[in-house]
This record gives structure tokens, C-alpha cells and sequence, in this order.
């Protein structure tokens, strides 16, 4: 600790938390951002908004034409699924030359982690951990001293295969939740991730961290298998490496609103820095008895005094936030299924609301100056007009008008990933800020 400190406040934060600042550098002490204030993200040429522009345009709809052209513009990510080594390395190669001939930082999301998406809409992923390593060591091959940003398995820590309804999708095996093998190894191959992405001079790396309605800080027992693979969001970033990456990264492909998102994102930074000097679960040392992330109450985290050069950044996904989330019901007291049952008239467990909610709208631009000096860019990491998947909101196939039937969108939604150009059209037209002046 230097001699002279200056006691500040966490600008633009929505806690109210207090800082330690220093002259030392800005930024994570274990972490390298690249994501300079003004930086110019990658927008690819030809991407499915420009295709979808060009179409509208010929068919004279110039309203919709200027809307997708417009969203054509923004910065969008390119996700790395799968393929041989030489098929991954080629599709970076690429994207690296594209970017560097624009000067703008390209964003990838690598997504094939094995098991990923727990055998739902988006399942998939590596066969095997050998399998991944290669994909991984592909990925940093290409990126070398390239400028760029690296999204690390979305979902990958806050979807774990100890979820007792978690088949490994492409894998082949399905793990059980008293069964820590598969979670010793989705950590190791996080970690193998940040590490191997994290040696390259210029990437910068942000592991996935799920979003602010999902995993709670602290640790805690789930009620199903083993209480000692229920890790809370904190140790579960841990253990995937947090230490050795530039962050973490919220709401990809979800809809949580920006400030919620910053003040979680700040809750979870304070917490990792109050346990910074705490032993790391041993993935591989057969899960002792977890008694919980000693994280402090929320009050305290609000109130924390910390450094600030040592909190660690993250980045938010505003590519579909901008109305936030799909609410059914009173949102103080609904049941999401009985509100769902209620206005559709279908029986659902559940309603699926991170897929292919009806009034989404685009949010904050791509940009690195967001205003807030823990936040070091919102990103579109989503890339908005592709499809969460085939949404049958949890009603029995026998219900269903036609098989993979969307009763909210009366249609059968694309696949995930697909172009989705209703969906399209309403993200750009509910768009918060607006998309066209």
C-alpha cells in the first residue's frame, strides 16, 4: 500500500461502494485489458443483418432495410463451436486478417467445452478433453500478439454438469450429480482456456460468469447430489482461473438490465477481492467439505473499502438488454408457469424466458467507454437475430400444435444460432437507446 491514498467511490456503480485508488496502473493486478478507451471493435463484412438489408432493400422496405443495415454496423462476435484444429485455426486466421486490415479488435466466444448447454437447445461441444486442448491451443496458434478479446464458454461455469438433469450432449456420457468427475473436468478445461488464451501478449480473456438472476455468490447446497459440487459463482470463477484471467463476463445471449448487471458485477469483483487471500477449492481433491465463500453480506460489499487497480473488470452482453428481460405476471409475487399457463392457455414447468422472448430490444452500443471503471466494455457478445433455439416453453410435444412449436411466436422458431429475422426486426425497432435517430 503506498504512503498517500485517495479514498473514492466506484464511479457510475449502482452500490454506492467505496475505493482505495492508487498511481499504480488501472486494471485487475492479475488481469491485461487491451480495451483501451475508443477502442473500434470488429463488425464482419457480409454478416446476416447486411444479407437480410440487401433483401429488404430489394423488396422495397426501406424502413426495415435502414433497421438491419444499421445493426449491420455494430461490432458483433464470432463464436468458435467446433471443427478441426486446422478448420478453428483457418476461421481465426481470417478474422484476425479482416480486423487488423479495419484496425478494429476482433471478439471471440469460444463455445465447445465438452457437454456444453447440458444437452439443450444449444448442446454440443468437444468429445473429449483432448479433443478441446487441441481446439484451445488452435485458438492461441492463430491469435498470437493480436489484439483481441476472447468470451470463455458461456455457461460453462454457471451450468454445470453436477445439474442432476444435465446429459454431456456430444460427449456421450452423462454425469450424475453426486459424480464430481465431470466437474473436475469442465474446471480444468476452463482452465486450460484462460491459460493457454491468457499467454498470448495481447488477448485479453473474460470468463463466463452466467448473469445477476442466476447464481448467488456464496456457496450453497442445491437439495440434489452432493452440496459439495453446489459452488457459488465466486468459487466457481476461482477455480476456473479468475486469478490468471483479464475478468469475467455477464448476460451473454440473456436480457438482464444494464444497472442490475453493474451492481452484480461489482458485488461479485468485491467478493472476489475480500477472498483474494482464501485457499481455492482443489478441484481434484475430491470436494472437502464446503462451508461457504466467506463473502460478506451485501450491505458490507456495498460499503467495502478495497484498491481499485486490484478489483477485477468485466465486460456486459447489451446486445438484447435494452427492455430487459420478459416478464410474466406481477413480477413481486407471479409464478412464471402459472402466469404463463394463464395467458397461453398451455401447462409448461417451464416457460423458458431467456429464449426468444417476445419484446426484446437492442441495448447499449458496442464500446469501451461505458462509464463505469470496473466495466471494460458492454459488448454484443449475442449476436442479435440469431435464435436461442426452438422454444417449446416446457409444454409435453402432445400439446404442441406442430413438433417445436413457439406458442408465444406462434411459428417454430429457427435452431439455435439461426437467423431469426422477426426476431431481428423487433430487437432493432424496440432498440433502448434507438437505433435510427
Amino acid at each position: 500500500m503506498t504512503a498517500t491514498m485517495l479514498l473514492v467511490g466506484i464511479a457510475g456503480g449502482a452500490t454506492g461502494a467505496t475505493a482505495e485508488k492508487d498511481s499504480s496502473n488501472r486494471g485487475p493486478a492479475h488481469g491485461k485489458s487491451v480495451l483501451n478507451r475508443g477502442t473500434e471493435f470488429y463488425v464482419p463484412e457480409g454478416n446476416d443483418a447486411s444479407v437480410q438489408a440487401d433483401a429488404f432493400e430489394a423488396q422495397g422496405l426501406v424502413e426495415e432495410a435502414a433497421l438491419m443495415r444499421e445493426l449491420a454496423a455494430q461490432q458483433e462476435t464470432v463464436w468458435l463451436t467446433g471443427g478441426t484444429p486446422e478448420e478453428i485455426g483457418a476461421t481465426v486466421s481470417d478474422t484476425v486478417a479482416a480486423a487488423k486490415a479495419q484496425h478494429q479488435v476482433p471478439v471471440f466466444s469460444l463455445y465447445y467445452v465438452p457437454g456444453r448447454d447440458c444437452s439443450q437447445y444449444s448442446s454440443g461441444g468437444a468429445t473429449s478433453e483432448a479433443e478441446y486442448k487441441a481446439f484451445v491451443d488452435a485458438i492461441a496458434d492463430e491469435l498470437g500478439s493480436t489484439k483481441a478479446v476472447v468470451i470463455i464458454e458461456p455457461d460453462g461455469v454457471a451450468l454445470l454438469p453436477s445439474e442432476p438433469w444435465c446429459g454431456q450432449g456430444a460427449g456421450g456420457f452423462t454425469g450424475t450429480p453426486d459424480d464430481p468427475e465431470f466437474v473436475q473436468q469442465r474446471f480444468r478445461e476452463i482452465r486450460y482456456a484462460v491459460t493457454t488464451l491468457g499467454a498470448q501478449p495481447q488477448t485479453a480473456t473474460y470468463i463466463d460468469a452466467g448473469n445477476s438472476a442466476w447464481q448467488g455468490l456464496d456457496d450453497y447446497d442445491a437439495f440434489y447430489g452432493d452440496p459439495n459440487l453446489q459452488y457459488g459463482i465466486v468459487n466457481r470463477l476461482r477455480m476456473a482461473g479468475i486469478d490468471q484471467a483479464t475478468g469475467f463476463a455477464l448476460n451473454t445471449s440473456n436480457y438482464r438490465a444494464t444497472e442490475e448487471l453493474i451492481a452484480y458485477g461489482e458485488r461479485v469483483s468485491k467478493c472476489l477481492y475480500a477472498v483474494r487471500d482464501q485457499p481455492v477449492p482443489d478441484i481434484e481433491a475430491g470436494y472437502a467439505p464446503q462451508v461457504g465463500t466467506p463473502c460478506p453480506p451485501e450491505e458490507e460489499l456495498d460499503a467495502m473499502r478495497v484498491r481499485q487497480n486490484q478489483m477485477t473488470h468485466f465486460v456486459l452482453d447489451t446486445s438484447r438488454n435494452g427492455q430487459g428481460p420478459w416478464v410474466l405476471g406481477d413480477p413481486a409475487t407471479s409464478d412464471d408457469a402459472a402466469a404463463f399457463t394463464a395467458e397461453y392457455g398451455y401447462t409448461t414447468a417451464d416457460p423458458e424466458i431467456w429464449c426468444n422472448p417476445p419484446g426484446a430490444g437492442l441495448g447499449q452500443r458496442p464500446s469501451s467507454d461505458t462509464g463505469h471503471p470496473l466495466v471494460d466494455a458492454f459488448l454484443w457478445i449475442k449476436v442479435p437475430g440469431q435464435s436461442d433455439g426452438r422454444c417449446t416453453r416446457g409444454i409435453a410435444a402432445a400439446d404442441l400444435p406442430q413438433p417445436g412449436f413457439d406458442v408465444v411466436r406462434g411459428m417454430v422458431d429457427p435452431v439455435a444460432g439461426g437467423w431469426f429475422v422477426e426476431q431481428a426486426l423487433e430487437l432493432a425497432r424496440l432498440a433502448e437507446p434507438a437505433l435510427l435517430p
